[in-house]
């Protein structure tokens, strides 16, 4: 009875199914994990190259600094704020002789200008002529200056050997009075 068996000798068949070990989560997993490995791998060097970057650069300006001559700095610094200064100074300097300049170009023969006085960007003029259509003209010439911004007269009357005075308000544009050009 050595030969008889009950079990049948052929194998029996199973359904072979491959085994996943992550399965589409975990292979996702995986790779998200090696990228942020690969992200803070370079992080951190270059976190590196710009602490020594860094350290290299403060080593440059420290070394720069040795070889400034301290006395000439401050000499150098003083000599730019007394530019500055000198440059502010002249800025708000007012220049007035092209106002006679301009009194002397536009003025006609027959006005005669007695007294003079200047404010901060007018003229006040005293004057005689012989007639009323002098100083018309005059206050015509003026008014189409380009230099003269608004102009006006008063006090006229009639004085001595036929003679009219008169009074003129002239009001310069800044420019005149400016140093620049």
């Amino acid at each position: 009875m050595a030969g008889l068996s009950f079990i049948p000798k052929k194998e029996p068949q199973f359904e072979q199914r491959s085994e996943q070990k992550f399965g589409l989560l975990g292979s996702f997993a995986l790779v998200v994990f090696l990228v942020s490995l690969l992200i803070l791998a370079a992080l951190y060097f270059y976190e590196r190259g710009l602490k020594t970057n860094a350290s290299k650069m403060t080593r440059e300006i420290e070394k720069q600094k040795e070889e400034f001559d301290p006395a000439l700095v401050n000499e150098l610094i003083s000599v730019s704020k007394n530019i500055e200064a000198a440059k502010a100074i002249v800025g708000e300097h007012r220049v007035v002789s092209p106002i006679f300049t301009l009194l002397e170009e536009n003025t006609l023969p027959q006005v005669y200008f007695q007294k003079f006085s200047k404010n901060k960007n007018s003229v006040s003029l005293e004057g005689e002529t012989q007639n009323y259509l002098e100083i018309v003209k005059q206050v015509l010439i003026f008014k189409t200056n380009p230099l003269v911004q608004e102009i006006a007269f008063s006090k006229l009357a009639k004085g001595g050997k036929d003679k009219i005075s008169f009074a003129l308000e002239i009001i310069l544009k800044p420019e005149i009075l400016s140093l620049k050009p």
